[in-house]
């Protein structure tokens, strides 16, 4: 099984763009909640013309390897960590574990 799954949706201007995320998440999920983010993004703007992203194809990813991560999200408040780049590089081996800081959490209750 593939650690990443993907749905590439085309925009209202027939750009195609994906959306990535854990191989536990469902194709028809995913679709849904970027449609929705999409209609409350834009009626919230007051537009009354846009058409959501329809899903064009969808699929599972073999191998993704993030060279960096950095930025910062306004609307979430969250600023990229330097520990996201290996999170992601290594979720197919270890599925978002941080194995180093379990065992120090175990040995702090010890």
């Amino acid at each position: 099984m593939s650690a990443w799954k993907y749905v590439m949706f085309q925009d209202k201007h027939g750009r195609h763009f994906p959306v990535i995320f854990p191989a536990e998440m469902v194709h028809q999920d995913t679709a849904d909640a970027v449609q929705h983010a999409v209609r409350r993004g834009e009626l919230g703007a007051g537009l009354r013309d846009w058409a959501c992203p329809e899903p064009v194809s969808a699929g599972e990813i073999g191998l993704m390897q993030v060279e960096g991560v950095g930025g910062y999200s306004e609307t979430l408040d969250l600023k990229s960590h330097p520990d996201d780049r290996e999170i992601i590089n290594t979720y197919t081996l270890v599925r978002g574990v941080d194995f180093e800081r379990e065992a120090r959490n175990r040995h702090r209750k010890d």
